[in-house]
């Protein structure tokens, strides 16, 4: 079990830098926003999914409204924000 929690905060650790790194790119105008349509359901379900088998837990509830408004904007730095927030 301890092996397995070292993995897991390592793991939590290196997602946490990749984020700063990324952002920083992002200020310095050396990364590129993809404005593309996503489903902001399943980007929620997506994360909530993947923090609950990171901590291996199930504290993370998640409820959704129907949403019938396509939105656009770059779903991989989305889920960036929402995981960066949970952790």
């Amino acid at each position: 079990r301890a092996v397995a929690k070292i993995r897991r905060e390592s793991l939590r650790l290196r997602h946490l830098a990749d984020n700063l790194l990324e952002f920083s790119r992002l200020e310095l105008g050396r990364g590129a926003i993809q404005a593309l349509p996503f489903d902001l359901a399943d980007l929620v379900r997506a994360v909530a999914t993947r923090q609950r088998e990171a901590v291996g837990a199930h504290t993370i509830r998640v409820q959704i409204g129907p949403t019938a408004i396509p939105y656009v904007g770059d779903y991989g730095r989305l889920a960036q924000v929402l995981d960066s927030l949970i952790e």
